[in-house]
């Protein structure tokens, strides 16, 4: 009976103290990968849905919406020797990809160009963080990429509606940051 009785104090102080954590940060944890994931406002997931097309997504009340998948090598179809890092400055023109095969260049420079044009011709921005590099494209959504300097086994891309640059980079950061 004391073993019972002392088992579910234990199990009601731990439950207590797990949920005040919660309510004191203020942020739900998203994992898109072991290296990347996102510190959401708790209050902001009321009303939102969950999905998943490539990876993780959330779609809120507001009607705003935020998805990550993983980009490899191996899903884009790279050489093994491809340098993932340069993937964004491939895709946001901020390289030239003619130092590529034709095959992956003309590919880089089709991606770029449908970016364009359905961002409604976007400024292109580099931001870099600790222990990453934030690329982004926006209109009224946007497209991001997330280059940690830590690993090269992926990356984290990024698609948001009615959510900014400023927005994404809170979420990556909040309670941590985007190389964790």
């Amino acid at each position: 009976m004391i073993h019972s009785t002392l088992f579910r104090s234990v199990a009601f102080v731990a439950l207590t103290m797990a949920a005040l954590d919660v309510y004191a940060s203020g942020t739900t944890r998203i994992f898109f990968s072991g290296y990347f994931s996102a510190y959401l406002p708790t209050q902001s997931l009321d009303g939102a849905t969950f999905f998943s097309s490539d990876g993780p997504g959330i779609k809120f009340s507001d009607g705003s919406h935020l998805a990550g998948t993983l980009i490899t090598r191996e899903r884009e179809g790279f050489d093994p020797t491809f340098e993932l890092k340069d993937y964004p400055l491939y895709l946001f023109g901020l390289k030239n990809p003619d130092e590529l095969g034709i095959g992956d260049a003309e590919k880089f420079l089709r991606s770029h160009e449908e970016l364009k044009s359905s961002l409604g011709d976007p400024v292109f921005e580099v931001v870099n963080v600790t222990g990453a590099t934030f690329y982004s494209a926006c209109s009224d959504r946007c497209e991001a990429i997330v280059v940690q300097d830590a690993q090269d086994e992926h990356l984290l891309h990024i698609t948001s509606r009615g959510l900014g640059k400023t927005d994404i980079m809170t979420f990556l950061q909040d309670g941590n940051h985007a190389a964790d």
